[in-house]
């Protein structure tokens, strides 16, 4: 029947794109031929432009090869591909991260920081650098929820030094914010 030959079709994809990431991993990792390992996942990636495990790999090839404006262009691709919010918050503060670490345009990464916690409001990895820039330049309504909520995720296994710096710097948020009964 013409739907089982469909389904058929579309199991044979799914092996062909997971055989071309594999033999892309092998030359990755096995041999170090990081320009035939470049071309299985572009294979793979002209069968299905939005496979995450070709993206994600072709991610690290980038990343090691140190050309980050290509990371950044496959990660945005990644989160274009990906339907969770917190999995699309985790690529948007990746490539904040890389904007911010990689290629000193820290006022992009900061839009990226900033959509991630859109996407994901308990997002604490994009929480941590918001919390500078906001203290920085004063913002404490914006410092305030993001000093909670690392101190509720984070505190319990952080060094006591750095929970009593949050804290200190969460009761002089409040106190800034004239809500003296958090303080």
């Amino acid at each position: 029947s013409v739907t089982s030959q469909g389904t058929s079709d579309v199991g044979d994809r799914a092996e062909l794109l997971d055989r071309q990431c594999q033999v892309g991993r092998i030359y990755q990792e096995k041999v170090g031929d990081l320009e035939q390992a470049d071309r299985w996942f572009h294979s793979a990636l002209e069968h299905d432009a939005n496979h995450l495990p070709a993206l994600d790999a072709l991610k690290d090839i980038y990343e090691q090869r140190g050309e980050y404006n290509e990371v950044v262009r496959v990660r945005k691709m990644m989160e274009a591909a990906t339907r969770s919010f917190p999995e699309k918050a985790v690529h948007l503060f990746a490539i904040g991260a890389v904007y911010d670490k990689h290629l000193d345009d820290r006022v992009t990464a900061i839009d990226f920081y900033e959509q991630a916690m859109d996407l994901d409001p308990q997002n604490v990895e994009a929480a941590q650098p918001l919390i500078e820039v906001y203290w920085e330049d004063k913002r404490w309504e914006r410092a305030e929820p993001l000093l909670d909520l690392t101190l509720a995720k984070l505190g319990p296994q952080m060094e006591l030094r750095d929970q009593q710096h949050l804290h200190y710097r969460l009761g002089f948020v409040t106190e800034k914010l004239h809500k003296e009964e958090k303080a």
